[in-house]
């Protein structure tokens, strides 16, 4: 269908700080089971999207870098409150 409007997707981290806006689909949407996932979200699982840089922008706050160690290492973007960005 030419013309049509792009999929929105908005969201931000889970103190506020934070807001973002995502156009279109994810180039990867994934679940993921792994205890820092469960731990992390709450629940049995944790919904993950990757978008295209393009397609994303930061309407308020910055984004910091959070550090987790586990059994692995890994950074994860997040608010300056430090949670991790969700929608």
């Amino acid at each position: 269908m030419s013309g049509a409007m792009p999929d929105v997707h908005e969201g931000g981290c889970a103190c506020g700080a934070v807001r973002y806006r995502a156009l279109g689909q994810p180039v990867i949407a994934q679940v993921c089971h792994c205890r820092f996932c469960q731990r992390r979200t709450g629940s049995a699982f944790a919904v993950l999207a990757v978008f295209k840089d393009g397609d994303v922008a930061i309407s308020r706050g910055r984004l910091m870098l959070c550090e987790h160690r586990s059994a692995g290492t890994f950074d994860d973007p997040g608010s300056q409150a430090g949670g991790p960005i969700k929608q």
